[in-house]
């Protein structure tokens, strides 16, 4: 993730990131995490997938105004 643009908002997204794979455990986060560190990346890298993921989510939950649905990404 570069370090450009706000840094409190890309704190609350690597923070979100981390809750979502970790703590409640999102089958999609949780995967895209798991995929990361199965590919030798470290724990903030993976994050940040995870973070980046997370935001085209909520994008697109913002855009097409249709709930989130907990699913396995592919």
């Amino acid at each position: 993730m570069s370090k450009r643009g706000s840094r409190y908002l890309r704190t609350a997204a690597i923070q979100a990131a981390e809750v979502a794979a970790l703590v409640a455990k999102d089958p999609m986060f949780s995967s895209i995490y798991e995929k990361q560190k199965a590919k030798g990346e470290k724990h903030l890298v993976a994050i940040s997938h995870v973070a980046n993921k997370k935001l085209h989510v909520v994008f697109s939950i913002l855009k097409n105004q249709k709930p989130y649905e907990m699913r396995l990404c592919h």
